[in-house]
């Protein structure tokens, strides 16, 4: 797979390797590609470290590197520089010349492809790294059964991947990398080429295999609700870097950046200078004071951005009463949303200026197109962050 292999076939543990219950540890990882212009470095020092029975998603757009690192972490790609260490076996290394190939490094990997054999049925795709390894006939067809079950494909052994759907395929994937009995699966953007209902349902079945199996898991995705459906642990990467990591509700409400918030969801930004910041920071800005929570580093006097998600925000007919981040506004727009309406509200700067902010609101809430309320953002919920690009 494009991969060399070192002289020693046993696994090589290098100077500074400990035990450690970390399935997965990556440190200092350095991937660079020739680019028209000179070098483009695709990960910076990318440090990551994913336990036994941790689901950890790689989110970011195209381009962030997060594609990169898992196929350095598989073998398919050779890195510049860093360690990569699987079960505390060093896969990787630059310092001692270490680089394992895929097939020695105890994973599986599910593809967005699917990456299955046409010429072999269902039990045939889903047993043949058993038949690689050279397990007995009979204990092969046992576990293969066990696994279709598992994954509800009990009545499809028969069949070739071409008469299977695009949902039935990705089950197959999924099967086959669960019966290697690998210790880590990787996950490369499995989903996106199915539909809604079936990404759903695959995404419940991936959550219950990994609680049945205990496998430590790398999923790699651009789509923020799949990946806070799926993470345990959620690292968000930005340019080759990683911004941020924690778990989804986490970086939800308390991103550091606007990069983590605008990729985490809606937000709606008001930018101003932080006025004080002790505690919660007061933001001056032009719809006035705003009071919050400071969730990256601010510097008092210094830019900074007030963000918050619409579910966050208020809309009511009468004053709160509260004494911060209260708005007149009028209600410009609302959209059904099944479970909620999506509310466009209008707010009106110191200066008279227009502000629109999107909220959420009950179904039944009785808001009306073009009538006077007021907006309040507790400043529980209202989030302080640096300014910058996002």
């Amino acid at each position: 797979m494009g991969a060399t292999a070192t002289s020693s076939a046993a696994p090589v543990l290098g100077a500074g390797d400990a035990v450690s219950e970390a399935k997965v540890r990556a440190s200092e990882i350095v991937k660079t590609y020739p680019g028209k212009e000179g070098p483009v470095m695709a990960l910076k020092g990318v440090s990551v470290e994913i336990a036994q029975g941790e689901m950890a998603v790689l989110l970011g757009p195209s381009g962030c590197g997060k594609t990169t690192l898992l196929r350095s972490i598989a073998g398919l790609e050779r890195p510049d520089g860093g360690r990569i260490a699987i079960s505390d076996r060093t896969v990787y290394s630059s310092a001692d010349k270490v680089h394992l190939p895929p097939e020695r490094r105890a994973v599986s990997m599910v593809f967005q492809s699917y990456a299955l054999w046409p010429h072999m049925t269902v039990a045939q795709n889903i047993g043949y790294p058993l038949v690689c390894r050279k397990v007995p006939k009979a204990a092969i067809a046992e576990r293969v059964k066990q696994i279709m079950e598992a994954v509800h494909l009990g009545a499809y052994g028969e069949r070739y991947p071409s008469q299977l759907s695009g949902g039935q395929q990705q089950r197959v994937a999924l099967a086959r990398a669960i019966i290697a009995d690998a210790d880590v699966i990787l996950f490369d953007e499995p989903l996106s080429n199915v539909d809604a209902r079936v990404r759903e349902e695959i995404r419940k079945q991936i959550i219950t295999l990994q609680a049945e199996f205990n496998f430590a898991g790398i999923y790699v995705t651009h789509d923020q609700t799949e990946a806070g459906a799926i993470a345990t642990k959620l690292i968000v990467m930005d340019h080759g870097e990683i911004a941020q990591v924690g778990r989804p509700q986490e970086l939800y409400d308390n991103p550091v950046s606007r990069y983590v918030a605008s990729f985490m969801g809606t937000t709606t930004e008001v930018p101003g200078t932080a006025a004080h910041v002790d505690g919660q920071v007061v933001l001056e800005t032009p719809l006035g004071p705003v009071v919050g929570k400071s969730t990256g580093v601010i510097a008092e006097g210094g830019p900074a951005v007030a963000a918050f998600r619409p579910e966050w925000a208020h809309v009511t007919q009468e004053h709160p009463g509260a004494d911060h981040n209260v708005w007149p506004c009028i209600v410009k727009l609302k959209s059904f949303m099944g479970a909620h309406m999506e509310v466009v509200v209008e707010l009106r700067t110191v200066a008279g200026e227009p502000v629109e902010a999107t909220v959420t609101a009950p179904r039944g809430s009785g808001l009306r197109e073009g009538q006077d309320y007021y907006l309040h953002v507790p400043a529980a919920d209202m989030c302080i962050l640096p300014e910058g690009a996002r």
